[in-house]
């Protein structure tokens, strides 16, 4: 369990609200300028744990202008270049943003993306939080390395 090496590049592609972004390491105010950004020490796409991607609402390239729209069962693709992780939506949360962002222990792959609520301001935050879908939803696109 847990992050197996470094964070590999990664496509964030969300459907339902056209987002198609590259999910950089990191979330800086730098990084997150630059587009969504990978939170340190949360697992790889695709790896058993959480994947965490925080992205702006409102400012810069405002990757997640739209979580908002999602609902139970709209999916979330993280696409590296070995393979295509397909997540559905489990639940969605608002929380204060000087609280704990928890991500219970989970022995599957989940994913979290989060962004400040309301728009303009930073009061609160929105978690979107999502499962990882089996074959052929999520497949490898060639061979992983060992």
């Amino acid at each position: 369990m847990g992050r197996r090496g470094p964070f590999p590049p990664t496509k964030i592609v969300i459907p339902k609200i056209g987002v198609e972004q590259v999910a950089q390491e990191g979330i800086t105010i730098k990084v997150l300028q630059e587009g969504p950004g990978h939170y340190p020490k949360t697992a790889n796409p695709g790896v058993i744990g959480w994947c965490a991607i925080a992205g702006h609402s409102i400012t810069f390239s405002s990757p997640f202008d739209r979580i908002d729209e999602l609902a139970k069962g709209d999916l979330i693709i993280l696409e590296t270049l070995e393979a295509r992780f397909v997540y559905s939506v489990a639940t969605k949360e608002v929380q204060p943003s000087n609280a704990t962002f928890q991500m219970p222990h989970t022995y599957q792959s989940r994913v979290a993306l989060t962004t400040c609520t309301p728009k303009l301001t930073s009061t609160h935050r929105l978690i979107v939080r999502g499962v990882l879908l089996p074959f052929p939803q999520s497949h490898y696109l060639s061979e992983p390395e060992l």
